[in-house]
């Protein structure tokens, strides 16, 4: 019979390095949404999901470290910085507005309107079950962030108990 406990499978680093997986996947699915489907990201969307493809790369790579837990904690700061310019409880920074196109002739404003990204970071573009897919990340960086944490705290103090008793 399989002891969930002491089985490979089931460890808390499997687990972690199933999130950093997740992560990845979850950035590429964002850049086939915004590519081939036409949900253009904002540059606060963009800098999103590179730090999913860090993040899960990185964590893949070493599940418990101390810089993993601090792309997951990154990624959770930049998250939350959207959602506040989402929820318009910080005013919009300068380069998260979409341009104003110009030119002297309509070619030229629609070359230069369709040289840059075109969405706004308080503007939602993604839905998932009526709520704004920032929150869905919010959340799923908060929660790999505290995982990484609890694993890393576990880990240090199983190490510092071991250090006492053999000294």
């Amino acid at each position: 019979m399989l002891d969930v406990r002491t089985s490979q499978l089931y460890s808390w680093n499997t687990l972690i390095r199933a999130l950093g997986g997740i992560a990845f996947m979850m950035a590429i699915f964002a850049y086939i949404l915004d590519y081939f489907f036409g949900y253009t990201g904002c540059t606060l969307c963009h800098v999103e999901r590179t730090l999913l493809m860090i993040t899960g790369t990185w964590t893949v790579y070493a599940s418990s470290s101390w810089i993993a837990f601090g792309l997951w904690c990154l990624g959770g700061g930049v998250t939350f910085y959207h959602l506040s310019v989402q929820n318009h409880w910080l005013p919009l920074a300068s380069f998260c507005k979409a341009p104003v196109p110009s030119g002297d002739t309509l070619n030229a404003q629609m070359e230069n309107f369709l040289s840059k990204p075109g969405v706004s970071c308080d503007e939602i573009t993604l839905k998932i079950l009526g709520i704004s897919a920032v929150y869905f990340l919010f959340a799923f960086f908060t929660t790999g962030c505290l995982i990484i944490l609890w694993k890393i705290l576990k880990t240090s103090k199983k190490y510092y108990t071991l250090q006492r008793f053999t000294k």
